[in-house]
């Protein structure tokens, strides 16, 4: 079991971090393409 609960812990923690990068480069990328217009 515990090999297996480690995988998952690690899955998880991979998941979490994908998806907090994918909120930072979000807006970035929103503001990148604002910039233009606003310019």
């Amino acid at each position: 079991l515990s090999p297996v609960l480690q995988q998952n812990d690690i899955a998880i923690e991979r998941q979490r971090y994908e998806l907090h990068w994918t909120r930072l480069s979000s807006p970035r990328q929103l503001l990148k393409e604002a910039t233009p217009l606003q310019k």
